[in-house]
């Protein structure tokens, strides 16, 4: 079966994916798939690696090439060099049958700019702060949030989940768009603090129907360390949690007879809330997973956790600690939901 760039003109289009069953072992410095059927292995490349979370999923050869050319624009014969790569993995066993996709496109994408020059120029000059100002400076944010939303739940004043339906305000979700600007933003600029270029920015629409922004932080892949990984996908729901103790520190410093105020800061700390949840959840590709699979160095965790055994290709103990983050933060979201509607009964 010979490796084609495409399925033909009028034809359905071709996937390539990994075989159910395949092993996936890091080692130190390389990543080795292997097939426990047959004991044969094939040593995958830096390059070669950002393509195994699509070759898990299903992946067309234009697919695949498009994110070889958009990680590595620079690199010479990217279709020669991914035939020979599906050629190796078809030569030891490990690409299971090419199927026709039937699959719709859930998402489009469409890049409006390049945010790489801002966030390299923002993270040159943060790098130039004395050692532990902009952690202090952090911390001392956060603090400042945690006080503001405590400060309001003593005062009574903290608003009822149900207040985002009630009194929603179009001021307040406005406000919202910003924080979800300053959010991708965050992730560029921790992109660039780890040392790696960001991609381009846009708008991406779920389903072709609900519109957001993205940031594409792709590059991530090439840094080792677990920890800036973490931070990169860990800043967004920091900003959203940000987002709540800024909305709350509005709501106890205007007059609580100013309803058009107080009605967009509830919208504001409510939408802002909603979002710390969601992009926390490790059940959904978030940035909750991403901050799991980054401490477990693993960025097929999600995948393997949360499909069938046979298609997994993290270790068991990865599986297993994965699935109790879920648990975890199913738990306290739900443990929070429950004190926060009873207070505010």
């Amino acid at each position: 079966m010979s490796i084609e760039a495409q399925a033909a003109p009028g034809s359905a289009q071709l996937l390539y994916r990994i075989r159910p069953g395949v092993a996936r072992v890091r080692r130190a410095q390389t990543l080795v798939l292997v097939s426990p059927e047959q004991g044969r292995s094939v040593r995958v490349s830096t390059t070669a690696d950002d393509l195994v979370p699509l070759l898990m999923a299903g992946a067309s050869f234009g697919d695949l090439a498009q994110r070889l050319r958009e990680r590595h624009p620079r690199a010479a014969d990217v279709e020669g060099k991914l035939r020979q790569f599906l050629s190796q993995l078809e030569a030891a066993g490990l690409l299971g049958t090419r199927v026709p996709s039937r699959r719709p496109r859930v998402a489009a994408r469409f890049a409006l700019a390049n945010p790489d020059p801002l966030a390299r120029w923002l993270a040159t000059r943060i790098l130039y702060l004395p050692g532990g100002l902009a952690w202090g400076l952090l911390a001392a944010a956060g603090a400042a949030a945690l006080a503001a939303v405590l400060g309001l739940t003593l005062a009574g004043r903290l608003p009822h989940p149900s207040a985002l339906f009630t009194q929603f305000s179009g001021y307040g979700l406005a406000l919202f768009a910003g924080v979800v600007l300053v959010h991708e933003a965050a992730h560029a600029l921790a992109c660039r603090l780890a040392g790696v270029p960001v991609g381009d920015a846009g708008l991406i629409l779920h389903g072709w129907l609900m519109p957001g922004p993205y940031v594409d932080t792709s590059h991530m892949y090439r840094v080792a360390r677990r920890a800036p990984r973490f931070w990169v996908a860990a800043v967004g729901p920091l900003v959203d949690a940000l987002g709540v103790g800024a909305a709350a520190g509005w709501m106890l410093a205007i007059d609580s007879a100013d309803a058009t105020q107080l009605q967009a800061a509830t919208t504001l700390l409510l939408l802002c809330a909603a979002f710390v949840f969601l992009d926390t959840n490790p059940l959904m590709p978030s940035d909750g997973s991403r901050m799991v699979e980054a401490l477990l160095g693993d960025e097929l965790a999600r995948r393997s956790a949360l499909t069938r055994a046979r298609a997994r290709m993290s270790s068991m103990k990865t599986v297993a600690l994965y699935r109790i983050a879920c648990s975890m933060h199913l738990q306290a979201s739900a443990v929070i939901f429950y004190l926060w509607w009873m207070w505010t009964h």
